[in-house]
């Protein structure tokens, strides 16, 4: 590898990051020097990828069009954003189109939804900064100040308030259910419309897709360690029916 002189470093990040102005998503292969530090983002070292290309997004249009283009080429897809992935979701040797998301980091309120905004690329530290900055909120997120919030949030994760507020994901759901359930709730059935509520089929789906054949092994074990459903939130693995 070259040393790059001022110049030729400004060159570099000029041509990576122009596609922030257009609707392509700058591209890396094998034979750029960047690629090797896009693969090896992840936080297992057992895991390193060896995709075709990797496009770095900045906008959902680019997003968009990346996708598109390698549906065309029928390149299987895979998406990283803080790269804390403990498996190999994305540095699986069958993905061949890596696209990268770190640098969507927007963290905003839209006033039509009344709801706020994080871009995936965000990480879980700078999201805590900026919703606290900005309006006095915070999410029952982790407490890893680099885990980017598209994989954390989507994976189901937790932190210390998850304890309360329950896990990110349905946090709005949660919190409505939080003010319907008792604090000591007796034993026995739970209510028709709350037992519903929890058991989200898409959050079900999401948790099947994940653990693929071993999620009825899971459950297994679930009956046998946990046959009252004591241990539950929106994302626990499920009983058997």
């Amino acid at each position: 590898m070259r040393p790059l002189n001022a110049a030729t470093a400004c060159g570099a990040a000029s041509s990576f990051f122009r596609a922030d102005r257009g609707l392509s998503a700058a591209k890396a292969g094998p034979d750029d020097l960047r690629y090797r530090s896009l693969t090896h983002r992840g936080c297992n070292a057992r895991f390193v990828g060896s995709p075709d290309y990797v496009r770095v997004a900045a906008s959902t249009e680019q997003v968009v069009e990346a996708v598109q283009q390698a549906v065309r080429e029928g390149r299987r897809i895979a998406v990283r954003s803080g790269g804390h992935c403990f498996e190999n979701c994305v540095d699986d040797p069958a993905v061949r189109a890596l696209i990268d998301l770190s640098s969507m980091t927007a963290v905003h309120y839209d006033e039509e939804r009344r709801a706020f905004a994080v871009e995936p690329g965000a990480s879980l530290g700078e999201t805590y900064r900026k919703l606290f900055a900005g309006w006095g909120v915070v999410i029952p997120a982790g407490a890893t100040a680099e885990v980017g919030v598209g994989g954390h949030i989507l994976g189901g994760g937790y932190g210390a308030l998850s304890r309360r507020y329950g896990v990110p994901v349905p946090v709005r759901r949660q919190r409505r259910l939080l003010r319907q359930l008792p604090r000591h709730r007796p034993r026995g059935p739970r209510p028709e419309h709350l037992r519903h509520a929890l058991a989200d089929p898409l959050l079900q789906a999401a948790l099947s897709a994940y653990y693929k054949q071993h999620y009825p092994r899971l459950q297994q074990i679930k009956a046998r360690w946990d046959p009252r459903n004591e241990f539950r939130h929106a994302m626990s693995i499920r009983l058997p029916s």
